[in-house]
């Protein structure tokens, strides 16, 4: 029995689907390891920093309670871009081998969706020192020793330019500890997590992990055994940077907003000599807010 344009189509489709996928799911998903993941129903997602309360003030019988306004910042606006690429299957091509070049290309294609949405989702902090790719809501890059306040507290402090090692671990960890609000009220910033390159493994493993002082001669206690965890992130570009994170306000900060999810499928109203496939999402991620993360570029 000849097949028709539809049956090839359909006969190509079953098990390229399932392929893409195989490979696209292979790779970690670092995404909600950093990220809040959302769904998202609509073409923006917003968000509207405020400046936070000032101090509870002492109430006697019968005061009546103070409604303070809190300061808003400016809105945050969150937009989707979509990503979309497939493959041409020839009926030739189809013919001489089903499921050999073709189930190559649905897995390649698969590898590509999942690598561009790591790379996308590493991007944040690959460019958490560059002001023109990610602005943050005071117009500065997202790790930076000038970031303003709207509220009434000062500047603050999140770039570094030091190596990872014992000193620095802990001159981090006390800079983040002192975090301020809108206000200049404590947020109370408790870091604990780092974020580093594949180069940087072993140094965070010797750091964290050794029950006594690395490099020490006196058989100190080691103050940072299990006081951090580390994630070896392969999508991190340059390979002395690091960063240290308070991983749950940066849940609260670092938002990836899913529109569609990744979809892999066939275009319609082909010519029956060729069958086209495509893979397509789209999605936006970004930062609200820079008071979960201290960076360090080293040179």
């Amino acid at each position: 029995m000849a097949h028709t344009s539809a049956n090839f189509a359909e006969l190509l489709e079953v098990g390229l689907r399932e392929v893409f996928f195989e490979r696209y799911d292979l790779g970690t998903d670092y995404i909600p390891t950093f990220y809040s993941v959302i769904k998202s129903e609509t073409v923006h997602e917003y968000d509207i920093p405020v400046s936070g309360f000032t101090d509870i003030p002492v109430k006697k019988e019968g005061d009546t309670i103070d409604y303070e306004k809190v300061i808003q910042g400016t809105k945050l606006t969150y937009t989707h871009s979509a990503y979309a690429k497939g493959f041409s299957v020839s009926r030739e091509l189809a013919d001489d081998e089903l499921y050999g070049f073709v189930a190559k290309n649905a897995k390649s294609l698969g590898l590509a969706f999942y690598r561009t949405r790591q790379k996308k989702a590493a991007s944040i902090f690959n460019n958490a020192f560059n002001v023109s790719v990610f602005p943050g809501r005071d117009g500065l890059a997202l790790c930076s020793n000038a970031h303003t306040a709207f509220g009434s507290g000062g500047n603050q402090d999140n770039f570094g330019t030091s190596a990872l090692s014992f000193a620095s671990l802990e001159a981090t960890r006390i800079a983040m500890e002192d975090f301020r609000d809108e206000n200049g009220e404590l947020i109370m910033c408790r870091p604990n997590m780092i974020a580093i390159p594949p180069n940087l493994e072993s140094t965070a493993r010797e750091l964290i992990e050794s029950k006594l002082k690395p490099g020490g001669p006196n058989n100190d206690i080691n103050v940072h055994e299990d006081a951090f965890k580390y994630i070896v992130w392969p999508w991190l570009s340059e390979s002395k940077n690091w960063f240290m994170v308070d991983t749950i306000l940066m849940r609260d900060f670092l938002l990836f907003f899913n529109r569609i999810y990744t979809e892999f499928g066939k275009a319609e109203n082909v010519d029956i000599m060729a069958q086209k496939y495509w893979g397509y999402m789209r999605f936006c991620n970004g930062f609200s807010d820079w008071r979960w993360v201290y960076g360090h570029q080293v040179a």
